[in-house]
């Protein structure tokens, strides 16, 4: 008897923002502070999203936290005839969510050294689990400018926030390292709240010859490189998912347009034996390239697929190595998928510019923890 775990599956999906974001690179939910972290690199900002049911009245000083950058022509891949829920076209409606938007100044980077100033890339957020409760704040995030990570605390009261020379200068921080032309990857959490980031070449070379250089976190603020054998076989970090059995690594790469699964040691947060499950190439088309991932609760890997007309959502069988769902999205430019909700029965399905919400495959995904962060008391 066939497994119905392994049934084709569809989804039903709703847009539920255009243009929340510039350059989309990142989402992550967290289970414990029930809200979406989105990232917008480019855009140089970082997103709180979190679905209030209409219960919400927008700002008419903050427009931008209801339709995103204004642009003048309105992205090819915006598909509004996806829902009937169109965004709120005036600052008098209700809106279903609240967005709440947080930046980085460069002057607040280099205070020290103005004469290195220059603009940077926001290319990670991930909420933060004190465990020991050291700052006395439930709305910490860990967050990049560049290599720079450092740790802020949401100013609950604002709905704009720039962050402060006290809070970049007095939290935890630490580096990750990066060679010149990089710009950091997405970031990722592991089944033990350690957080593991990429680096990849932005030069647009017809043969890429700069491989990634991971380092990850280890419930603390010390960057230390990793995943060595990972890295010869990467050169643009897209997606990671842990297994349900906490001792495998799925992993998609934009460059070789593999997806990969690999061993997992967490204690030694190395990976190894990985090999090749897919190339989208050649499952799916010579322009798809395979980006976000999760697992959910069958331990089937949901992948986000960018592609030339349109995206996609495929479900992968790591026993078989075969695409067992494909549900196909308007948008063509997908970045990232989370499983999301109280019961991570739904996907938040991020664009370049766009928020979607999944529903109705009949599956749930598995927990992703916040960075959860020991710090060394003395």
């Amino acid at each position: 008897t066939e497994n119905p775990a392994n049934f084709p599956k569809t989804g039903d999906l709703e847009i539920l923002a255009v243009d929340i974001v510039f350059s989309g690179h990142m989402i992550h939910w967290s289970m414990e502070q029930k809200y979406l972290a989105i990232s917008d690199i480019w855009g140089q900002k970082y997103l709180r999203f979190s679905e209030t049911n209409g219960t919400s009245e927008s700002n008419t000083s903050n427009e931008n936290s209801i339709t995103g950058p204004q642009q003048e022509d309105p992205p090819a891949e915006a598909d509004l005839s996806l829902t009937d829920e169109k965004i709120p076209p005036t600052s008098t409606d209700t809106l279903p969510y609240e967005i709440k938007t947080l930046t980085i100044p460069s002057d607040v980077v280099f205070l020290i050294r103005p004469q290195e100033k220059s603009e940077g890339s926001f290319p990670m957020m991930v909420p933060v689990h004190d465990v020991y409760d050291y700052t006395k704040s439930t709305d910490e995030v860990i967050l990049a400018f560049n290599e720079r990570l450092h740790l802020v605390s949401w100013d609950m009261e604002s709905e704009e926030m720039n962050v402060t020379i006290g809070q970049w200068f007095n939290a935890g921080h630490t580096r990750i390292e990066m060679r010149e032309f990089m710009v950091p990857s997405p970031a990722w959490i592991d089944p033990f709240g350690q957080l593991f980031i990429g680096t990849h070449d932005i030069r647009p070379f017809e043969k890429v010859i700069t491989n990634t250089i991971f380092s990850f976190l280890p419930n603390a603020f010390e960057a230390e490189l990793t995943f060595k054998e990972l890295s010869l076989i990467s050169c643009d970090p897209t997606g990671m998912a842990w297994g349900t059995d906490n001792s495998t690594l799925f992993f998609s790469d934009g460059h070789t347009k593999n997806i990969t699964k690999c061993e997992y040691d967490s204690r030694k947060a190395d990976v190894s034996n990985c090999t090749t499950m897919i190339n989208v190439v050649d499952e799916i088309s010579e322009t798809a390239i395979p980006r976000g991932m999760a697992t959910d609760e069958n331990n089937h890997v949901w992948v986000a697929v960018s592609d030339e007309e349109f995206g996609s959502i495929i479900e992968i069988d790591p026993l078989s190595n075969t695409i067992i769902s494909t549900i196909d999205i308007e948008d063509p430019n997908l970045v990232d998928i989370v499983f999301a909700g109280e019961d991570l029965d739904f996907l938040y399905v991020l664009s370049k510019h766009n928020l979607y919400k999944m529903t109705g495959m009949g599956v749930k995904g598995m927990n992703v923890p916040d960075f959860i962060w020991r710090p060394e008391l003395k």
